[in-house]
């Protein structure tokens, strides 16, 4: 303290507030903890921000939807003819970008389920399992991960064949175990020889619970019937789903393109900018709401600390401190816990995206606003958490701090 002014030098205050934090090291480090846990939060939460978004990116970039559907609706094809042209699959090959297309659609096989026995009388013979109808094509397009047998090919599909693929799940349901045998099941009255269990697929998940037949099985037995639309599946080199979907209909039907609606993915570009976004956002929310618990633990602290030293506080009114002098040290005490709450909160911020990286096998990627601010924000923090029991500070009555 200053003998010719009885204030406090800037040297003094420090000096002062630093020596108030050492008496009470303990609870000054618990103070101290909740911007370090905030700043670490916001450090962490920022970084993985920037992370994940270029995970996202990647992932974007590597599983992009590869998909277009041309549909013909119900209208159409109950008009006549399928109206996709036989050399469908040479038109969709001069497109660029198209890696494969067939036909799918999902049968009308009547009140007939499929089932394991022509005589259907017995209880549990028969239960309601969807067919479909695709082209050899079109199973390499929907990726059947086929468990036991082979699925059928161009031969069977010219041929007519009476042979049906089974899924995993209505293998089950049927009590078929294997295909070595060609075990037959039977739809109406006709016979089909299962020569293939597929248990997983890529595309249209809806197959997972039937079982497929070719297309032209499919149109001798119950014709061009159908519970739903028929269906052009095309698998797209990734990016190009866009540049296909706007040139499908034309290839197939160029004399009459609105007759097929053309189903594309939504663009990977936006879908993947709406993404980062939300990210971003909710990272965001997370790392403002833990540096706001920090700041309200600062500041509880240190009006408990107000209240326990307001004797203190009485003797240096009495000898001569100003109430600025007063505040500006509990304002001090207060900065100096958030500059080192956000020092050693960004350390173990960095300490926790390196380790959530390490356990993704991901690149940590932090950008510098996200780093070099954070004593400052620390500080920041710390003053405005200190404010108000500065403020009460500055205000107490000497004379009665002086009777406790």
């Amino acid at each position: 303290m200053s003998r010719s002014s009885g204030h406090l030098h800037a040297y003094d205050l420090f000096g002062e507030a630093i020596s108030a934090l050492v008496a009470k090291l303990t609870r000054a480090l618990l103070t101290a903890l909740g911007t370090v846990l905030g700043v670490g939060a916001l450090v962490a939460t920022l970084g993985l921000t920037v992370t994940a978004r270029s995970q996202i990116s990647a992932q974007f970039d590597e599983y992009a939807a590869t998909e277009v559907r041309v549909e013909a609706p119900v209208a159409v094809v109950s008009r006549g003819p399928l109206p996709f042209p036989p050399d469908f699959a040479a038109r969709m090959e001069r497109v660029d970008g198209v890696r494969a297309s067939g036909l799918f659609w999902p049968v009308d096989a009547g009140t007939s389920n499929l089932r394991r026995r022509w005589d259907d009388t017995s209880p549990g013979t028969s239960t309601p399992l969807p067919v479909f109808a695709a082209s050899p094509d079109a199973l390499g397009v929907l990726g059947l991960d086929v468990g036991q047998g082979r699925l059928y090919d161009e031969f069977h599909e010219l041929r007519g064949e009476p042979v049906i693929v089974l899924s995993r799940a209505a293998a089950e349901i049927l009590s078929i175990s294997d295909v070595d045998r060609q075990p037959a099941v039977y739809i109406g009255d006709h016979a089909y020889t299962v020569i293939g269990i597929y248990q997983d697929v890529d595309r249209h998940p809806e197959v997972l619970a039937g079982a497929i037949v070719p297309t032209t099985t499919a149109r001798s037995a119950w014709g061009t019937s159908t519970t739903g639309t028929h269906q052009l599946i095309v698998e797209t080199r990734p990016g190009a789903a866009q540049v296909v979907a706007g040139q499908a209909a034309v290839a197939l039907r160029p004399e009459n393109p609105e007759l097929l609606d053309v189903i594309a993915p939504p663009d990977p570009r936006r879908l993947r900018s709406q993404v980062d976004d939300e990210v971003a956002n909710l990272f965001l929310v997370l790392a403002i709401v833990s540096v706001t618990a920090g700041a309200f633990g600062i500041a509880n602290t240190t009006l408990v600390s107000v209240l326990e030293r307001i004797p203190e506080i009485g003797v240096r009114r009495a000898v001569g401190a100003r109430r600025r002098d007063i505040s500006r040290q509990f304002l001090v005490e207060s900065a100096v816990l958030g500059t080192l709450g956000g020092i050693v909160g960004a350390m173990l911020g960095l300490l926790v995206l390196a380790l959530v990286c390490l356990a993704k096998g991901w690149t940590a990627t932090v950008e510098p606003y996200a780093l070099l601010p954070t004593p400052l924000l620390g500080t920041i923090t710390g003053l405005a958490a200190g404010l108000y029991p500065a403020i009460r500070a500055a205000t107490v009555n000497p004379v009665e701090a002086l009777r406790r």
